[in-house]
């Protein structure tokens, strides 16, 4: 019987049976998964009790889920019903049940009845027996559909438990840890780099240390215009990083009032920033850093979270610390976003601690990258320093071809040991390298050295001498006297010198200046006269007052300079002027 026209026919009409149960238990299922959707919609939108998260496209998930259990649900049609199905439409009496039930029997009956199914089986078409009924699922498919979508659309989102405020809120602040965690990573490779880069200042020591040889070869007028070149790429160099730590540095206000911190490691770092030194505090920011990693490691236990909180408390002083003291915008940001980053402390501990230690370690690498910038500025200072100083040198040997020619060095270190070394002979012998009068030359410019003047009379600038007054035809001038020129590098004249003291390389830079008025203190009554004298003043017992004040002004000079816009070569001067030495033996005033 097999491939004949009635097991053909019987089996086509099995699949058009199968399709229209499948087609049947589709309708079903999603009548009962648009039902189970339209109840999560109501309880979601009138609630907040579920999140949120229907929109057109959810809409397709009833669909979807009911197809999938349509196809899964086992069903199969087996050849006895198809042949009722054929029986049924046909009203052939059971000619087709009869010969799907005979079987392997033998006789004339199977093949009489047989023969007759067959020739009744080639009339027959499946489609006319079993026809596919598919409008009906696709009607209400998308009477469904239409019915979810204006309810996504219509129904107002309400918050009775504030359980939606609640979820907005966590995805805000994970939304915004997330941006933390990503600047976070980029600030770190940024500044990894920057610390790894080769330090400026090494290069300008490099051409710095090149030009210094030329003192012993080359004209001392061609290295002079070369050291001045030079002087001023430094202290464009010093300015722009100075510029770069004070966009960063917000300085605060120096009040009467300030921090205090009950530990003395904080109190150390606290000092040691307003030093300019950040050693100690990067290496409290490494250790909390490790202490964090070390934390991200495991199951939060309540032990784990005393010493979070420990550590929470610890950043929150170091915070405040380094704000008081430094000021830096970066760092404080840095760990600002760690404890942000350990508030979230939920199913996420690990990640967020994890997040947290990395914030620390950033705060590490901003103080370092702080650190390498003031070590360019100390360096870039101390070579303009000995610019200045062979720039002198370069002078002398340019008006008195008799002048000692420095040897030949192969290093920095060398040529600033040895220029150190003549600025402080200058200063033991009371002299700078030139004297200005003269230019270095020794001779009277009244007379050019003839020691008469035009009418052939004894010159009244030298007495006929023929020698430079100021300098007694030495060509260098007394650094403690009146004279105009200095040592080196710096000296103790009271003169008009344009060559020495002050920030090395800032005559060629030009300076923004604030005038403000300085608050002192005074005292009930007029002034009526005041002259000034040099020297110490007149023995006596000075009044309490005075005292107070000058040991007020002591305790606060370095905090002032810490919180103050001032370049760091300024900081001994100032500070030996306020020292008790300095206000001993400094200028007198009287009333």
């Amino acid at each position: 019987m097999e491939g004949s026209p009635t097991t053909s026919l019987l089996d086509k009409v099995a699949k058009r049976m199968q399709v229209n149960n499948i087609l049947g238990r589709l309708q079903l299922c999603l009548l009962i998964f648009s039902i189970v959707y339209a109840l999560l919609l109501l309880t979601s939108r009138l609630t907040g009790l579920i999140p949120d998260l229907f929109s057109w496209v959810t809409v397709l998930c009833p669909l979807a889920l009911s197809l999938l259990t349509s196809l899964l649900i086992p069903f199969r049609v087996s050849q006895r019903e198809s042949a009722r199905a054929v029986d049924t439409h046909e009203k052939t009496d059971d000619l087709f049940l009869t010969v799907s039930s005979i079987g392997k029997s033998n006789g004339k009956f199977k093949d009489l009845v047989s023969e007759q199914a067959e020739q009744k089986a080639l009339n027959l078409k499946p489609g006319s027996i079993v026809s596919f009924k598919w409008q009906k699922p696709l009607r209400n498919f998308a009477l469904a559909t239409i019915a979810l979508l204006i309810g996504i659309f219509t129904l107002p989102q309400l918050d009775p438990f504030g359980k939606e405020d609640e979820r907005a809120k966590k995805e805000l602040k994970n939304k915004s840890l997330e941006e933390a965690r990503k600047e976070t990573e980029k600030r770190l490779v940024k500044i990894k780099k920057e610390i790894e880069k080769p330090k400026d200042s090494e290069a300008a020591k490099v051409e710095l240390t090149q030009i210094l040889k030329q003192l012993k070869t080359k004209p001392p007028e061609d290295v002079r215009n070369k050291l001045r070149q030079q002087r001023r790429k430094m202290a464009k160099m010093w300015s722009d990083k100075n510029k770069e730590i004070n966009a960063d540095n917000k300085r605060l206000q120096i009040s009467s009032q300030s921090f205090g911190f009950n530990s003395k490691e904080l109190k150390k770092i606290s000092k040691d920033l307003k030093k300019g030194d950040t050693q100690s505090a990067i290496k409290k920011l490494s250790e909390l850093k490790d202490k964090l990693e070390a934390l991200s490691e495991g199951e939060l236990s309540e032990d784990k979270k005393q010493e979070l909180a420990s550590i929470k408390k610890e950043m929150e002083d170091l915070r405040d610390a380094i704000n008081e003291s430094m000021g830096s915008e970066s760092v404080k940001a840095a760990i600002n976003r760690a404890l942000s980053q350990m508030e979230e402390l939920s199913e996420e501990t690990k990640e967020a601690l994890a997040d947290a230690a990395k914030s620390m370690k950033l705060s590490e690498r901003e103080l370092s990258r702080l650190q390498k910038m003031m070590d360019e500025m100390d360096d870039l200072q101390q070579m303009m320093q000995a610019a200045q100083q062979a720039d002198q040198l370069a002078q002398q040997m340019q008006n008195n071809p008799n002048a000692q020619t420095p040897p030949e060095y192969e290093s920095f270190q060398e040529y600033q040991d040895y220029l150190n070394q003549m600025n402080q002979n200058g200063q033991q012998n009371g002299e700078s390298t030139t004297c200005q009068a003269c230019e270095g030359a020794g001779k009277c410019k009244s007379c050019n050295g003839t020691g008469k003047d035009g009418e052939g009379n004894k010159c009244p600038d030298c007495e006929g001498k023929g020698q430079c007054s100021d300098c007694k035809g030495t060509g260098n001038c007394n650094g403690n006297g009146s004279g105009q020129g200095q040592g080196l590098a710096s000296g103790n004249g009271t003169g008009n010198g344009t060559t020495g003291g002050g920030l090395p390389g800032e005559n060629d830079v030009a300076s923004n200046t604030v005038k403000q008025n300085a608050k002192s203190k005074t005292q009930p009554g007029r002034i009526l006269m005041e002259w000034k004298t040099k020297g110490l003043s007149d023995k006596g017992q000075v009044t309490e007052e005075y005292q107070e004040a000058m040991k007020e002004i002591r305790e606060g000079v370095d905090e002032a300079i810490s919180k103050e816009k001032i370049p760091p070569g300024y900081h001994e001067i100032i500070k030996k002027y306020f020292s008790s030495e300095g206000l001993e033996t400094g200028e007198q005033e009287q009333h």
